[in-house]
């Protein structure tokens, strides 16, 4: 096979290859081996054929209700088994978000107030608010 041939054919491979990714679908013509009458072996065409391709999730989202005493355990857990899974993947876009509700019956005290306020404003939280309720 000369090197232009082999190109085409590459080039040939990538196109079925991203469109048997975009559709599910990859349709190929089968290559049967014959013999010609110079006892060369060459290969015939046969009909259109097609085969499946298994259609994969592309999106992945949990949540998890964790004990605030062993936080660090249940999140360095959730990493290790999780997250370390599908971070690895080729282009995987990871976003994690923590959402926290705390309620306090007596009240939370001024100066406790002030200091989670500062600190939330420090760690960069996108939304931070104390209710009466």
């Amino acid at each position: 096979m000369t090197e232009d041939e082999e190109a085409v054919k590459a080039k040939t491979q990538t196109l079925q290859s991203r469109v048997a990714t975009a559709t599910g679908t990859y349709t190929t013509k089968p290559r049967i081996p014959q013999v010609n009458p110079n006892g060369k072996e060459t290969t015939t065409v046969n009909d259109d054929s097609e085969i499946a391709i298994p259609n994969l999730p592309k999106r992945f989202y949990g949540t998890v209700k964790l004990d605030a005493l062993r936080l660090r355990r249940d999140v360095g857990q959730i990493a290790d088994e999780v997250l370390q899974h599908l971070s690895s993947l080729v282009d995987a876009e990871v976003e994690i978000t923590l959402e926290i509700q705390i309620n306090v019956p007596d009240g939370v005290p001024e100066n406790v107030v002030r200091t989670v306020k500062e600190n939330c404003k420090v760690l960069k939280f996108t939304n931070h608010e104390f209710e009466q309720e």
